[in-house]
């Protein structure tokens, strides 16, 4: 039972990083990133 729960949380944290990864590499987030370091700048 509990290599199993191993088991989901490692395929939970692969797919949860394969899905940032992949929304990074996007337009998308790089103007969110512009609109970040703008803030940060003002």
């Amino acid at each position: 039972m509990n290599q199993i729960s191993i088991k989901k949380f490692v395929f939970l944290s692969a797919a949860l990083f394969l899905t940032s990864y992949y929304l990074f590499k996007t337009p998308k987030n790089k103007y969110i990133k512009k609109i970040n370091n703008y803030y940060k700048k003002n």
